[in-house]
């Protein structure tokens, strides 16, 4: 028996070697047909395993093939394990490649095209091309899923008499030229009755191949080879060898531990381990460890005191004039009471006070809550109550929109004449590295903000590692464009002010119009500047042109290819950054290279690292999806009185010895390349990142639910504009008199910050479900333009 040749057309030459003994006339024909559809029915159409590039439109069939020889050792203990376990070698090594398969792709489901012998054909006629599908939930230990597997082979060799035409005919799959409409791998070797074990046949050359993977087993002189041929439009050379040596580690560990559980069996070799968990994470570099943020400023007001350190519209500071400021607004703040520790609210606009604040705050050994005046009455009110701010830093003609709080007022405008009574001399040491420099309030799932905390050593290391890279130096002068309440604000106010630099504020006025900010950009003589990649599309729509001497830093979301050739383009560099708020402001970095198909966030900072990891903890291959894990100095203390949510996301680090060593899941879909850079590929949750802010649309759900008008609401962020990410939010009316957009956008806005406000509404009978009862998300229909929000 020859394995499957699976070119174009080639499948029809068993079909119709069938099709002349007339099997089509079996009077068990319908029987079988009903067994197919059942069997099939609601089996995935696409195997995600993970490609090097992008699926063409339509399939080309070159191919090209990659083998591993294993062991006769090897070959002789999987015989024997079949033997124990009355199987025969193509169930054994059919269940290998299946595990294989669900351990690349992350399905359970695993459909696999291949064709059965039957001792009712003439040896020189193989059976009908036929796919085996396995369910792989649960995580079964691999001899349960020995048995579950030979249970589908049965079955499929007893309705096997079906010609693959009349298959399709009868599943009638979506037809899509870029893949196989039913299994897009298969898998051959010899199991016939009439000789037992491995007697594999020698693959034939791949020529040409009309799916994506193929595993053909055989044993020319008493080894096993294993040959992968595959999709050349797909896969490079050294991702099969990879996946090939991960057959080989996966069968090692079947036959020693054929009863561990699935997902456990190692797949990883010695060298890839080594390199994923320490070489990719050797980022160890010195910086003050024992120091605070302050003390950098200081140092570098002493070393440039008559350098500009801040501009805002016509009004500056050097360096030495912001440091008096600041020391003399921290006295004050100590006789207040603020310490370390303790959090100071902070409601500015932008403007140079907004900067003094901050630094007078730390300088008292307190922490900053941001507060920003665009928020909500009630986000503002929950904030300060939950944090137990003593003291609110704010301006005279901010104070009196504020809601009700317990926190005494410092008007950091109308007060600053009784402040500036106070030294201006550096104060002593208050605090130390491992105090709090701020507690940033994110989205939170259950329909409250988070305060994620976050000690002065992390901001320190973070600062020290930007300013090497992508580097700041004195010559350069920052735009700052975000707002407070962003943490990425931190790298716009820390890092030249630490490095000797100057940055300039530009107002919310400015900064949220696009014609305005290109002025400003120009006018400033910026050499750098940071924006999520919804503001520097707002500068490309604005006509902007070219900024020879600009350094740009994109993050806040991901970042597309076609965005980052235009920014290139314009500019002198662009650097891509990634890092969630709980492990301090930016984790990983990369500089963008003109031409790149795939946008990678990069390789760690410094002291930083960086672990791709399956749901039991395990690292996953180059290539294959997990979830991204940061470790290191930036990780944030945990979240404010939330010690349930701490613990399950800032968990205990499964690879140090070091005492109290933890990793922070981000719950980020990553993967690793080949080269150890990282490629970021969405939420693994509900979260997302919309115009640079983290958002949980459970959060958006759970306030939409207290209109009175809606009975059930569901949140999704869509796409359906290549880069035009949005919030849209679905719900089912109470009544036939359904509230208007515009009706329960207001309503949204007294409670969410405008960027949580979803773009659409739509109104629906009833939500889509699932076969088990949830909410299809998948099945949601795409907005209309009668839904936008104005």
């Amino acid at each position: 028996m020859s394995d499957l040749n699976l070119v174009p057309d080639a499948m029809d030459a068993a079909v119709v070697n069938l099709e002349a003994r007339d099997l089509r006339g079996s009077a068990n024909l319908e029987q079988t047909v009903t067994y197919w559809r059942k069997q099939l029915a609601g089996s995935p159409a696409v195997l995600e395993l993970p490609t090097d590039r992008s699926r063409l439109p339509i399939q080309s069939f070159r191919a090209d093939h990659e083998s591993v020889q294993l062991p006769k050792s090897l070959r002789d203990r999987l015989q024997a394990l079949c033997t124990r376990e009355d199987v025969s070698p193509f169930v054994l090594l059919l269940a290998a490649f299946q595990t294989l398969l669900m351990r690349h792709t992350r399905q359970e489901d695993i459909v696999v095209g291949t064709s059965l012998q039957d001792a009712r054909f003439p040896s020189d006629i193989e059976g009908p091309v036929i796919a085996i599908r396995t369910d792989l939930s649960g995580d079964p230990p691999f001899r349960e899923l020995l048995h579950r597997v030979r249970k589908v082979v049965d079955e499929a060799r007893e309705h096997q008499e079906i010609s693959w035409e009349r298959l399709v005919e009868a599943l009638q799959p979506e037809q899509d030229p870029s893949r196989h409409p039913i299994f897009q791998a298969t898998f051959s070797i010899t199991d016939s009755p009439a000789e037992p074990g491995f007697q594999l046949d020698r693959a034939s050359e791949p020529e040409a191949l009309n799916v994506d993977l193929r595993l053909h087993l055989h044993s020319p002189s008493g080894a096993l080879t294993a040959d992968f041929a595959y999709a050349t439009d797909l896969f490079d050379a050294a991702t099969i060898r990879r996946m090939a040596g991960h057959f080989q580690q996966l069968l090692e560990g079947i036959v020693a531990y054929p009863d561990e559980h699935i997902s456990r069996l190692p797949i990883l070799t010695a060298a890839e381990r080594e390199q994923l968990l320490v070489e990719w994470n050797d980022t160890s570099t010195d910086y003050p460890r024992e120091a605070c943020v302050h003390h950098l400023f200081e140092a570098q007001a002493a070393r440039t005191p008559d350098s500009v350190a801040v501009v805002f519209e016509n009004s500056r500071l050097t360096y030495r004039e912001l440091n008096a400021r600041a020391n003399q607004l921290a006295r004050h703040l100590v006789k207040l009471g603020v310490g370390p520790n303790v959090l100071v609210g902070i409601c500015v606009e932008r403007s140079l006070e907004m900067v003094v604040g901050l630094l007078g705050i730390l300088k008292a050994g307190g922490a900053y809550l941001p507060v920003d005046p665009a928020f909500p009455a009630d986000r503002i009110a929950f904030m300060l109550e939950d944090a137990e701010a003593p003291v609110l830093l704010t301006q005279e003609r901010l104070a009196s929109a504020l809601p009700k709080h317990k926190a005494g007022l410092v008007q950091l405008d109308a007060d600053w004449s009784k402040i500036a009574g106070e030294s201006a001399e550096n104060l002593p040491a208050r605090s130390k590295a491992e105090d709090l420099v701020y507690t940033m309030y994110t989205s939170g799932s259950t329909g409250k903000p988070k305060g994620v905390q976050i000690p002065h050593r992390g901001v320190v290391n973070f600062l020290v590692s930007m300013a090497k890279t992508p580097g700041m130096t004195a010559q350069d002068r920052l735009l700052a464009v975000t707002t407070l309440s962003f943490d990425i604000a931190g790298l716009e106010i820390y890092l030249p002010l630490t490095s000797g630099a100057s940055v300039e504020i530009a107002s919310r006025n400015v900064h949220s119009d696009g014609n305005q900010l290109l002025a400003k950009l120009k006018s400033s003589g910026a050499t750098v500047m940071q924006a999520t990649p919804a503001t520097w599309r707002m500068l490309l729509e604005a006509g902007w042109q070219s900024s020879p001497g600009l350094k740009i830093l994109v993050g806040g979301e991901a970042v597309p290819a076609k965005l980052a050739d235009e920014l290139m383009q314009r500019s002198d560099s662009v650097w891509n950054m990634y890092g969630p708020t709980e492990t301090t402001i930016w984790s990983t970095v990369r500089k963008f290279r003109s031409g790149e198909a795939t946008v990678s966030i990069g390789r760690p900072i410094a002291n930083t690292e960086v672990f791709i990891l399956d749901k039991l903890l395990q690292p996953v291959p180059i290539g294959v999806a997990g979830e991204l894990l940061i470790g290191g100095d930036g990780l944030a203390r945990g979240y404010f009185k939330r010690a349930e949510l701490t613990a399950d996301k800032f968990i205990a680090h499964p690879f140090s010895d070091k005492p109290g060593a933890r990793l922070y899941k981000t719950g980020d879909l990553a993967r690793y390349l080949p080269n150890g850079e990282i490629e970021f590929l969405g939420r693994i949750d509900h979260q997302v990142k919309i115009r640079g802010f983290c958002i949980e649309l459970g959060e958006i759900e759970s306030v939409l639910r207290q209109h009175p008008g809606v009975s059930e609401t569901v949140v999704v962020a869509r796409e359906d504009v290549p880069g035009d990410k949005r919030v849209v939010a679905y719900f089912v009316a109470k009544s036939h008199l359904a509230p208007s957009t515009a009706e329960l956008r207001a309503f949204l806005k007294e409670k969410l910050p405008v960027y949580m406000l979803p773009s659409s509404f739509v109104k629906l009978d009833r939500m889509p479900l699932t076969p088990n009862g949830k909410v299809d998300r998948r099945a949601l229909p795409a907005p209309a333009q009668a839904d936008l929000a104005p």
